[in-house]
């Protein structure tokens, strides 16, 4: 994905940049949103990282991996 390849050759902010704008135009794709809350870690933006998961979510309620991850983040019970 052109995103990764951009952030591998530091140009981290381009990347969520391009990730931001292709789920502007296919707010439906879980990989777009996956790869954003990917990023966003590695950038250690972790407030974007919690907004990203928890759109995600809206748009993707059966997303267990992301239910789960917020839900450590957010120091829930896994089942919870």
């Amino acid at each position: 994905m052109l995103p990764n390849l951009l952030a591998a050759d530091g140009k981290q902010e381009e990347a969520l940049d391009m990730l931001k704008r292709g789920i502007a135009l296919n707010p439906y794709s879980i990989r777009l949103y996956e790869t954003l809350v990917m990023r966003y870690v590695s950038a250690k933006q972790y407030d974007n990282t919690l907004a990203a998961m928890k759109k995600e979510l809206e748009v993707f309620p059966q997303d267990s991996l992301i239910r789960f991850m917020l839900g450590r983040v957010q120091g829930k019970s896994p089942g919870a």
